[in-house]
């Protein structure tokens, strides 16, 4: 099988505007921890969040896709300035 040269990559690479990702369990560990009758927590990794931050600093834009939300998913996109 043909590899692609670091040139033909970086060229598909910049190609990229739009990166959609999944919440559970794609930008959190899937755990989704209950805190008293109505609060909800999620665990994100700090690498992810640092990958996505050097993204945006790049044009890219960012989407979330979530079916449960939260106040805790609603942070963490203002944190990193996820605005979709």
């Amino acid at each position: 099988m043909a590899s692609l040269s670091q040139a033909a990559m970086e060229r598909g690479l910049g190609m990229i505007r739009l990166l959609a990702l999944d919440v559970d369990g794609v930008l959190t560990s899937g755990a989704i921890t209950l805190i008293g009758a109505t609060g909800e927590g999620k665990t994100f990794h700090v690498s992810d969040g640092l990958g996505m931050a050097v993204a945006l600093q790049h044009g890219l834009k960012i989407v979330w896709v979530t079916g449960r939300g939260g106040e805790a998913v609603e942070r963490r996109a203002r944190e990193l300035g996820i605005t979709e």
